[in-house]
Formats: C-alpha cells, sequence, structure tokens
C-alpha cells in the first residue's frame, strides 16, 4: 500500500458478527484493515470477500492471548503506515 491518503486500523475478531461489520464499514470509507481473528478458516473467507474489489485488507489469524501476536498485529499497522510515508 502506497496511498498517503489511506489510513490503517486493526480490527480483532473480524471472522464474524460485529467485528467483521466493523471491517466492511472501515474498507467502505477508505481504510486498510488489518484483521485478526482466532477461526483462521472463517478470518480468511471473510477478508477474501473485502478484497474481491481490491487489496484493502490483510487476514492475521492468531490468538490475542499471545503478546507476540498482539505486537504482530500493531507491527503490520506501523509497517503499513510507514510504507505509505506517514509519520508513525
Amino acid at each position: 500500500m502506497t496511498d498517503p491518503e489511506k489510513k490503517s486500523v486493526v480490527v480483532t475478531g473480524a471472522a464474524g458478527g460485529m467485528g467483521q461489520a466493523i471491517c466492511k464499514k472501515f474498507v467502505a470509507n477508505g481504510y486498510f484493515v488489518i484483521a485478526g481473528d482466532a477461526n483462521a478458516a472463517r478470518l480468511i473467507d471473510s477478508i477474501g470477500e473485502l478484497n474481491r474489489s481490491g487489496q484493502n485488507a490483510v487476514a492475521k489469524p492468531g490468538d490475542l492471548r499471545s503478546k507476540a501476536y498482539c505486537e504482530d498485529l500493531i507491527d503490520e499497522a506501523i509497517g503499513l503506515t510507514r510504507a505509505a510515508g506517514r509519520p508513525g
């Protein structure tokens, strides 16, 4: 992602229900979504739907009880911000 106007956001619980609805809303409003959930298969399907019109989201399956996983989600968001040329 190199669009300096595009913002990134981390959404957890993104494989279904409210989390999936939040992802859809962010994508509709021009955000790039880093989506997390413990249900890898469902998360990948959900994010696949969001990406049908372009690369708008990335699936990062994992367990929020893991500090390393949480840090990876944040690192992904920071990396996207820096790649777009915005201050971290």
